[in-house]
């Protein structure tokens, strides 16, 4: 009765009991399974080898389900006919992850990733101005190389123009000459005549 209150502790001691609900707080929860780095990558490796193995098999089949056929047609609409390159990349992917602790497993360099990496976009890039070229316009995305494939094609075009970018590569003004034997020397600048 100190301070004229009915209660019995101290103005201390409330604030050693608030400092101590503070200290608990802090403590960070401990998970409940504890893994190690090389055992995530593991778990990471199977579920891209996993993926990748269903993605192709969805690819192969005739029909497919519901959850199939939503994940392929995402994966047509953005890689277009580069589609049938994932599930090898995420294959590839996961068995290098599962067996990259091997010695006799290479292990890539950041350049040849990177360089497997701009090769499946030029790919992209050209299987849409090819999908451009046989449909003389902008095919559907699930066709050429998808939106990746057109959005790098309009990149290009506004860069360097459409002749630059065209499948013709017109941009060094060469002109592509046919000759046949024992016929007349054809042009295909000038659509077939002579």
């Amino acid at each position: 009765m100190r301070y004229g209150g009915s209660s019995s502790k101290s103005p201390t001691s409330k604030s050693r009991s608030r400092a101590g609900s503070k200290r608990k707080a802090q403590r960070p929860a401990t998970p409940a399974i504890n893994l190690t780095l090389d055992q995530r990558l593991d778990i990471l490796g199977i579920l891209l080898a996993l993926g990748g193995i269903l993605t192709l098999l969805s690819l192969l089949s005739a029909s497919q389900g519901f959850l199939t056929g939503w994940w392929l047609g995402i994966l047509r609409e953005t890689f277009g006919w580069g589609v049938f390159a994932v599930p090898l990349v995420l294959m590839a992917t996961g068995g290098w992850l599962l067996l990259r602790n091997f010695d006799k497993v290479p292990r890539p360099s950041g350049e040849r990733i990177i360089g497997f990496g701009l090769a499946f976009l030029v790919a992209l890039l050209t299987l849409q101005v090819v999908a451009v070229e046989l449909q003389n316009g902008i095919p559907p995305a699930e066709v050429g190389g998808g939106r990746i494939g057109e959005w790098l094609r309009q990149t290009l075009v506004v860069a360097i123009g459409g002749p630059g970018t065209d499948a013709r590569a017109r941009s060094l003004n060469y002109r592509y000459e046919v000759r046949q034997p024992g016929r007349p020397q054809t042009r295909l600048s000038d659509g077939g005549a002579t």
